[in-house]
């Protein structure tokens, strides 16, 4: 198995925002987790990625159990709404900047660079600072941070909520295109049905903190 959650709780104070949630995720898959605003949607993503510490049940990636691991040692990278990209740097700094902190050589960092510049299609943008592009090419930019960092497991947090309809549409295509060529393995957060349908292999219905479903698109259409 390559990623599971097993009976996993978090509570805030008294209140239960996730009650003993389990499911498994195979290497390549896209997993959609989709439900109302409130739900513990991005509860969830927290408990995975290590911002939020759990208060019971386990996080196992690649048969490690990474439960109380720090967010920097557990190979996880995230993409949330707001891009937090450097403004002072250029779309070509940004990608590179997590690399820095990775034991490669120079011209192994640049080559990485370039291949995401060209995965991403941002090669007519690549020098220009990240504050004079467009919201879907900062969006794309973002995702190549957190790809560029070969992460065993990359979550998304509404990444393109704040796009126009047919923005959305294009970057969905664009997501799936990159995730079948690396071979990605992604949990991605969302409120809109149709979003939902669109990108993930299997589906999992959450309300009130609660597993309701865990299934494919097509079964969850039909049931």
């Amino acid at each position: 198995m390559f990623f599971e959650v097993k009976d996993l709780n978090k509570k805030y104070h008294q209140h239960e925002v996730i009650h003993r949630l389990s499911f498994t995720l195979d290497k390549g898959e896209i997993l959609v987790v989709l439900g109302p605003s409130g739900c513990g949607k991005s509860t969830l993503l927290s408990c995975i990625n290590g911002f939020e510490k759990v208060n019971g049940g386990l996080i196992m990636l690649q048969q490690q159990n990474i439960t109380k691991l720090p967010p920097e040692e557990r190979s996880i990278s995230t993409v949330f709404q707001t891009y937090s990209l450097f403004p002072n740097m250029t779309v070509r700094q940004n990608l590179a900047y997590g690399l820095k902190f990775q034991k490669l050589a120079k011209y192994q960092r640049n080559q990485w660079v370039s291949k995401m510049i060209n995965l991403l299609q941002l090669e007519s943008i690549a020098n220009m600072s990240v504050t004079e592009i467009s919201g879907g090419q900062q969006q794309r930019v973002a995702l190549g941070r957190s790809l560029i960092v070969r992460p065993k497991l990359l979550l998304l947090d509404e990444p393109f909520s704040n796009l126009d309809a047919n923005l959305r549409l294009h970057l969905r295509k664009e997501l799936r295109r990159i995730q079948q060529q690396l071979k990605m393995t992604m949990i991605f957060v969302t409120h809109d049905q149709q979003e939902a349908f669109a990108l993930g292999d299997r589906i999992l219905l959450m309300n009130n903190g609660r597993l309701q479903q865990l299934a494919t698109g097509t079964e969850i259409y039909d049931n």
